[in-house]
């Protein structure tokens, strides 16, 4: 299930054909420099790139974001003082918040695969398409800042409450949350 992060060789471009998601890292040189490549094929559909947040969903913070492209959506994702280990050194960077979203998606791609939701995802099959996947992605969003859409992957659910929640409900709650993102893909608002 791990085919979110796997690219598939295409005779058009080299990067991707339909049913491929490709992440890219934006670039950690700051505002001197604008998305580096793959990352700016996100303008044009063809790759999902990510920016990278600090621990408080802030873009600005890490201070090695370039500047959010127009017209596009500029994904930003935890990807600071990410440590694996407790001992080990914390690691920073847009490619760290990459990795994070391919591992999201992988768990999205692999719940839209189990029996019980299978069919009542609308669209499903867009899930595995760039344009499918990135309307996901935005629906996460929490705020806008300064052009960038920092990403709450719990967002998928809308329950804040503490008390127990029965999973059936949740897992349906998912489905049409996931239903209504890939149904707008093609509406491509980036003004939130």
């Amino acid at each position: 299930m791990y085919e979110a992060v796997v690219a598939r060789p295409s005779q058009e471009d080299g990067l991707s054909r339909p049913g491929s998601l490709i992440f890219a890292a934006a670039s950690n040189l700051g505002l001197a420099s604008s998305v580096t490549y793959p990352g700016c094929l996100s303008k044009s559909s063809k790759v999902l790139c990510f920016f990278s947040t600090s621990a408080d969903g802030n873009p600005n913070t890490p201070g090695f974001n370039p500047a959010a492209v127009p017209s596009t959506y500029n994904l930003a994702l935890l990807g600071e003082d990410i440590r694996i280990d407790p001992n080990d050194k914390p690691v920073r960077g847009s490619s760290f918040s990459t990795i994070i979203a391919g591992a999201i998606a992988a768990h999205i791609l692999d719940f839209s695969n189990h029996e019980d939701v299978r069919d009542q995802i609308t669209d499903v099959r867009y899930l595995r398409e760039v344009e499918g996947m990135t309307s996901v992605f935005a629906s996460m969003r929490s705020v806008k800042s300064n052009g960038y859409l920092v990403l709450e992957p719990w967002n998928l659910q809308a329950h804040n409450r503490r008390e127990e929640l029965d999973v059936s409900e949740l897992r349906q709650e998912i489905c049409r949350k996931l239903s209504d993102a890939l149904a707008s893909r093609d509406s491509r608002k980036y003004d939130y």
